[in-house]
């Protein structure tokens, strides 16, 4: 058997581990008796019940009287491999599911408000202008750990690529390990993070969250740069200006995505597609920018 193929058949296998945030949950609360309504946007590989680790910051805020509704689709479920998500056709039809969701809560509800997580902001970008004035008048926008709109070649892709990569519509796939000690190169190479607010503290596992597979012992999860690039060139290529929505972000200065950019040139990609109301930086990485008390100040800022 070829290392491919054994990384291969290790990622299956963990299609179907037990995760409390990494599944396809879409729906929390009763639309009858919300007076809140949030829409949520994963991002790349990401999954519906990923908004579940937001829910203590929703409780804390609005108690029981909010509503949620995750975008899903059986084409991006968490059992379905990463390489098969992607493609223009499921594209559009994840951009169709978006607006048609937006379209009826926006019945239900006076405010929506869109939480995009990542890079879901930008599955969202291409949706809004295809949106009625009185729809968009209607929706505010969260987007927790902002990304940027390109993906930098990756070193893992050359070190990586022929010991597990392959090709598959096109794009070049290849899995990397996940581990605490590989931060000094890359701060979204952690697998736990020590969270501490006030007199709580829990250690959060990124298996929990993400998409992540283990072999020999380490923890892997598959990636691939070519593909996301399509992805976010795809959703861009036709926004000449902002969309005009409140908009309110948190982004983290540590964040591995953004490749080292400084706050202003991180504003500068942002400032392309919203302008927001407000901006919220701390100084973690990508994932663990979205803890409870981020949350909770995300939130405060508009409503």
């Amino acid at each position: 058997m070829s290392l491919r193929t054994f990384f291969e058949n290790k990622y299956h296998e963990s299609l179907n581990y037990y995760r409390y945030f990494f599944d396809d949950l879409n729906e929390y609360g009763n639309p009858e008796q919300a007076d809140e309504a949030f829409y949520f946007i994963h991002g790349f590989d990401g999954s519906p019940g990923q908004i579940r680790f937001a829910i203590p910051s929703l409780f804390q805020k609005f108690k029981d009287r909010f509503y949620i509704r995750s975008l899903f689709l059986p084409e991006f479920s968490v059992s379905t491999p990463i390489w098969e998500k992607y493609s223009p056709e499921n594209q559009s039809l994840r951009e169709s599911k978006i607006n048609e969701d937006l379209c009826d809560l926006a019945k239900k509800f006076d405010k929506v408000s869109v939480v995009a997580s990542s890079t879901g902001f930008y599955d969202f970008l291409p949706v809004y202008p295809h949106l009625s004035k009185e729809i968009q008048k209607s929706l505010q926008l969260f987007w927790v750990a902002s990304a940027p709109d390109y993906a930098d070649d990756s070193m893992w892709e050359k070190l990586f690529f022929p010991l597990n990569g392959f090709e598959y519509n096109d794009f070049r796939w290849f899995a990397l390990p996940n581990s605490n000690l590989l931060t000094f190169i890359n701060p979204e190479a952690s697998l736990t993070h020590n969270w501490k607010f006030a007199a709580q503290n829990r250690i959060l596992i990124k298996h929990d969250l993400e998409s992540r597979f283990k072999v020999l012992g380490s923890s892997w999860t598959y990636l691939s740069s070519d593909c996301m690039n399509w992805l976010l060139n795809h959703c861009t290529e036709n926004i000449t200006a902002p969309i005009d929505i409140k908009a309110y972000v948190l982004s983290a200065t540590k964040d591995g995505y953004w490749q080292g950019q400084s706050i202003p040139e991180m504003k500068q990609v942002i400032n392309k597609y919203i302008t927001p109301q407000s901006m919220i930086w701390k100084d973690n990485s990508h994932l663990w920018v979205n803890t409870p008390e981020n949350i909770s100040e995300l939130l405060s800022l508009a409503t």
